[in-house]
């Protein structure tokens, strides 16, 4: 029996699109993926670059981005929520300054 397979959508912006060389890139990730789960797929697709702005030295979702699922601000602490046929993750750069 084939394991079940979910279809995500990754919408990079800024420094992410950058580094990705695109915009939007459709995810096919095994059910019961989580959040965090999506993330390091696109880490090691895309590389170390990629990796030090999504996620910390401990592996966990970094700072260092802002994570909107399905238009909603999407917290750290929800990293392990899983996710379902159709959503879709926009990722940017976090913005410092004054």
């Amino acid at each position: 029996m084939a394991a079940s397979i979910l279809t995500i959508t990754v919408r990079f912006h800024g420094v992410l699109r950058q580094i990705t060389g695109r915009a939007v890139e459709t995810l096919a990730l095994p059910a019961g993926t989580s959040l965090q789960g999506s993330l390091e797929r696109l880490v090691e697709e895309h590389g170390p670059a990629l990796g030090s702005l999504l996620l910390d030295p401990e592996g966990t979702l970094s700072s260092q981005f802002v994570l909107f699922r399905n238009g909603k601000l999407t917290y750290r602490a929800e990293a392990e929520s899983l996710l379902a046929e159709g959503d879709e993750l926009m990722l940017f750069p976090r913005v410092s300054g004054g």
